[in-house]
């Protein structure tokens, strides 16, 4: 992670400032927002670190923090558009927590610390992926000698040809439900359409002949 000055955070965040062309807020149900940024052209590069880190810390600012009451997590996700236009999304790493266990806030030093290192690993991964293929393609093509691949095996399941019988269990067998739902084609697609339901509660022990079904019938 980089110590960042003064003056480097002002320029950044105009920077960021700059290519921010809208800003996103979603809420679909209780305890979860999702916020986001929309950039415009040119578009930042994944090894710009800091402004992305800011950019995050900057939305959990605005949308996370204001909204949490107890423990709260976040993760990041990038969206990405390749040189022929195609748009590829992919969540880095592990959820971030923004509170301990108890709920009370993890600084925001450590949390903005937490972003960074995890920018930075995904740019790594890049610029990583990006020399090893640079280098293959400067050592260029040399004389090889065939290689014929080895055949792969695969060995056969085994299945039992028999129900084999039940073992003695001292787990103690609990009540359960045997549900059924009646249903008819209708319309010409032939839709099944529920009409008729019954439910039987299951008591180890009792005779089944001697319990009762409820069945619930579509008015």
């Amino acid at each position: 992670m980089t110590h960042l000055g003064v003056k480097t955070v002002a320029l950044i965040l105009n920077r960021l400032n700059l290519k921010i062309r809208r800003t996103t807020i979603l809420d679909p149900h209780p305890g979860l927002v999702i916020a986001s940024l929309h950039f415009q052209e040119p578009y930042p590069l994944v090894n710009e670190i800091d402004l992305l880190s800011l950019a995050t810390m900057d939305l959990l600012i605005q949308f996370a923090y204001p909204s949490l009451s107890g423990y709260g997590k976040f993760s990041i996700s990038f969206t990405m558009i390749r040189s022929y236009g195609e748009e590829i999304s992919f969540t880095l790493g592990p959820a971030i927590p923004l509170t301990y266990e108890d709920g009370k806030f993890i600084p925001m030093a450590e949390v903005y610390a937490h972003i960074s290192r995890l920018i930075t690993k995904k740019a790594l991964s890049f610029e990583e992926r990006e020399s090893t293929l640079s280098s293959i393609i400067s050592a260029g093509l040399s004389e090889i000698e065939p290689i014929t691949a080895r055949e792969i095996r695969y060995r056969k399941g085994s299945y039992a040809t028999h129900i084999t019988a039940l073992k003695p269990s001292r787990t103690k067998v609990k009540p359960f439900i045997v549900a059924d739902i009646e249903t008819l084609r209708c319309g010409d697609d032939e839709v099944h359409k529920p009409y008729a339901a019954g439910l039987m509660l299951v008591r180890p022990g009792e005779r089944i002949n001697d319990l009762p079904i409820e069945t619930y019938f579509l008015q």
